[in-house]
This record gives C-alpha cells, structure tokens and sequence, in this order.
C-alpha cells in the first residue's frame, strides 16, 4: 500500500533526515565517498558509463537499507553494500533497470539531437574529451536524466523497504511517485538548482570551485538518499517501529 503524503508527514520526513544524518555525520560521509567510487566505473569503455549506472541501483536499494538501521539507533555498515549480491535477480533487474532507464532516455535524445549514434558517442565510446556534447546538449542531457530519475525514485526503496520483486516493485515505485507528484516536481526542480551551483562553483573559481562543488555533491548526495528512506516509509504506509532500550542503542526520532 502507499499513499500521498500530507505537507504534516513531508515536514516530519525532512525533520527526521537530518536527524539521522546528525545521529552519525561520520559514518555518512565515509558511505557517501564509497558509494562515489563507482565512478571510476565510468572510465571502463564502451560499458563503464551504464555499468556505474547499474551499480549505483543495485548499491542504492542497500543504502536506504542502512538508513532503517540507523532509525532503528544502529550504525550504518559498509558491509550492507554487499547484501546486492545477495538479492534475487528479480530484485536485481528492477534496481538494474531504475539505474539505467534515466541514461537511455537521455542518451536517446543525445542522438535526437546529434544525428545518431555519434550524439552519444561520447558516454557509449570511450570516453573520449573531443566526442563530449556541447555545455548546452550536456545541460538538457542532465536535465532529462534527471526528469526520468526522479519519477523512479521510489523504486528502490519498493524493493529495500517493501521486499518486492520484478513488476510489483516497479508498480509499486511508479504508483507511489504519480501518486506523490508535488514531491517529483519539488525534488526535480531542487536537483536542477544544485547542478546550476555545481556548474557556477566551476566556473567562477576553478580549482576551489571543484573542491566546493565536491563537498556540496557529499552532503547533498547524502542528505537526498536519507530523505527518500524518510519519505518512502511514510509514503509506503510503513510502520518504523521503536526497538527496545538496549545498550549501545540511541534510537534516532521518526518524527
């Protein structure tokens, strides 16, 4: 079951998102660098650009499983990445598909507009700086991945959150985003915001511009993943229940 949230659940899944970043800053910011590593994917050619896509779904699902243990006042654990693995390949081609989808419909329109395959050649190739689009195709390229992304973003946690599998768990995410369109809108107009500050940052001071744009990405990377656990429990109808005081415990308020 899902449902749309009312403005009352939104504000408490904001609350509850810096509180759980807030539970454990450090533990975050060394997930959030792992994570990023997978773009060294990007660099394999011909496949690494779809394969850090690919990746990054299948990691994504395990990280808002980490955002359940610290809810529930564990820490979040690098191991968890690893569980994957371990996910029926029905669970595995729906994360797969949620990572990818975004990139093959951007990529279409790369060749849309750039006369065939050569348009994305670029992200498809070998990575190679001369076959890069232009500053104004890269932006709406972005933009449209960023479009798409955002009405699967409910995908992953169908799959971590509910244990859903195969066409349930993308029903289900596609269901619950329509269902919650303000939130799409709000999070796609945000996204585009953020990537205008990474591109000013660049611009205006090159080499602290990169180093600022970096930080920025970490936080923000961080925050948006624990925001979605936060709102897909209450989106999803999910009951986020308690544990009994125990040591080493600090249970993170649900709000």
């Amino acid at each position: 079951m899902s449902h749309t949230l009312t403005l009352a659940e939104f504000q408490a899944a904001l609350r509850q998102s810096f509180a759980l970043l807030k539970a454990r800053p450090l533990q975050w910011l060394v997930v959030t660098i792992v994570f990023l590593l997978i773009e060294a994917l990007s660099f394999i050619p011909y496949i690494g650009f779809t394969a850090k896509l690919a990746v990054a779904g299948l990691l994504l699902a395990q990280w808002l499983v980490m955002c359940g243990e610290v809810a529930a006042g564990g820490t979040p654990r690098l191991a968890t990445f690893a569980g994957a693995l371990t996910r029926p390949f029905s669970a595995q081609w729906v994360l797969v598909a949620a990572g990818v989808v975004p990139f093959v419909v951007g990529a279409i329109y790369l060749m849309l507009v750039g006369g065939g395959w050569q348009g994305a050649e670029f992200f498809i190739g070998r990575m190679n700086p001369a076959l890069a689009p232009g500053i104004g195709r890269f932006f709406v390229f972005k933009l449209v991945m960023e479009c798409v992304g955002a009405w699967l973003a409910f995908v992953p946690g169908a799959v971590a959150l509910c244990g859903l599998t195969g066409l349930d768990a993308w029903t289900m995410g596609l269901r619950t985003a329509i269902g919650n369109w303000r939130l799409i809108v709000l999070s796609i107009v945000f996204g585009i915001a953020v990537e205008g500050v990474f591109a000013l940052l660049a611009q205006a001071v090159p080499v602290l511009g990169i180093l600022a744009s970096a930080a920025v990405l970490i936080a923000y990377l961080a925050w948006m993943v624990v925001l979605t656990y936060t709102v897909s429990v209450r989106a999803f109808d999910l009951v986020v229940d308690r544990p009994a005081p125990r040591e080493g415990y600090d249970p993170v308020d649900v709000g």
